[in-house]
């Protein structure tokens, strides 16, 4: 069982399955982002803050959504319980 996140990384991933491409992304965002933190101050603080927060919501929103429609559809409410739970603990 995982997110409906198409992009759930599981124990099944194997190189064959990276591409360049978006790991030179996740790389100059790495790099931005120490960057940044190696700069911060404390309104750099409150604004990542926030947008984690907001970013946080989002997703628990989608997933919410995502689940009552599994539901909906006759899918098994406990285990969409257990998807919300965990994506709240795993944010």
């Amino acid at each position: 069982m995982a997110f409906h996140d198409v992009f759930y990384h599981t124990d099944g991933d194997r190189l064959d399955m990276v591409s360049a491409e978006e790991m030179k992304h996740v790389g100059v965002s790495a790099l931005a982002t120490a960057y940044l933190l190696t700069q911060a101050d404390s309104k750099t603080a409150i604004s990542l803050i926030r947008d984690i927060t907001q970013s946080a919501l989002h997703r628990l929103q989608t997933e919410c959504a995502l689940s009552k429609e599994v539901v909906q559809k006759g899918g098994d409410a406990a285990k969409e319980k257990h998807i919300i739970e965990y994506g709240a603990i795993g944010m």
